[in-house]
């Protein structure tokens, strides 16, 4: 079984988050607008600050 490593799974998921934001040209408030949270949970995700659950 492989194994894996979590924390850089999450790093990786926080940077393609914002990527992909970014490359959709939406704000951290649009993008939160749009799939029902804060402009504030959005940063967490991508600082991976975030639970996650």
């Amino acid at each position: 079984m492989k194994h894996v490593d979590t924390t850089d799974e999450l790093v990786a998921f926080s940077k393609r988050i914002r990527e992909a934001r970014e490359d959709a040209r939406l704000s951290q408030q649009d993008l939160g607008k749009s799939i029902g949270l804060s402009d504030k949970a959005i940063s967490a995700y991508e600082k991976d600050e975030s639970n996650h659950s």
